[in-house]
């Protein structure tokens, strides 16, 4: 492979994709998922400040990760076969198994909003996801930075997804959106009927 997909997938997006597809790219592929699962696992947890109120961080830390990696790789097959299913529907060429591969690497920048976490909890410990928050409440310039970094990172990432399906499905970025919505809309409807109903018991 002339790119490397953890670096080139923030700006030459469609060569490192086709590259991954042609040479059946899988390195690390599964721990992208796992990071995945960690950050939206992380994310849905900052809604519910009750758990940083219930539990010390140590048992927070050990859920969010061991939680996290099996959501991680049971939503990216659930993910990757959505997107297969519904872009069947608006012509999509690819294979399942190219979608999860490819998907996986628009996950790369997951690794930066994991890095956000880290960042968070140990300058804040269980401050993010409890309903007390002085010591955020006192560096409200530093949580400023952060949000914004995450911002920047989770704009990217969707014009990322975009243009890997794109390339993968060989679609036209507008009919990518709409593979992207569909597929992502079953997946919605999974998360909040099955996952987040299990995690609120």
């Amino acid at each position: 492979m002339t790119t490397n997909p953890f670096i080139d997938i923030w700006l030459n997006t469609r060569l490192t994709t086709r590259e991954i597809i042609d040479n059946n790219y899988r390195r690390l592929m599964n721990v992208l998922f796992c990071v995945s699962g960690v950050v939206w696992l992380f994310s849905w947890m900052k809604n519910r400040p009750d758990i940083g109120d219930k539990f010390e961080l140590l048992p927070i830390v050990l859920t969010l990760v061991s939680v996290g990696i099996i959501l991680g790789l049971l939503i990216s097959r659930l993910a990757a076969i959505s997107i297969y299913w519904t872009g069947k529907l608006i012509d999509g060429k690819s294979t399942y198994k190219e979608i999860l591969r490819t998907t996986a690497y628009a996950n790369v920048p997951s690794i930066g909003l994991l890095g956000m976490i880290i960042f968070k909890l140990s300058l804040f410990g269980k401050e993010p996801i409890s309903s007390l928050r002085p010591e955020m409440i006192d560096n409200f310039l530093i949580i400023i930075f952060i949000t914004i970094i995450e911002g920047i990172i989770g704009i990217w990432t969707i014009v990322i997804y975009v243009k890997v399906i794109s390339e993968t499905q060989k679609l036209s970025t507008g009919m990518s959106i709409v593979n992207l919505l569909l597929a992502f809309t079953i997946v919605g409807l999974f998360n909040y009927f099955v996952i987040i109903k299990f995690l609120q018991t």
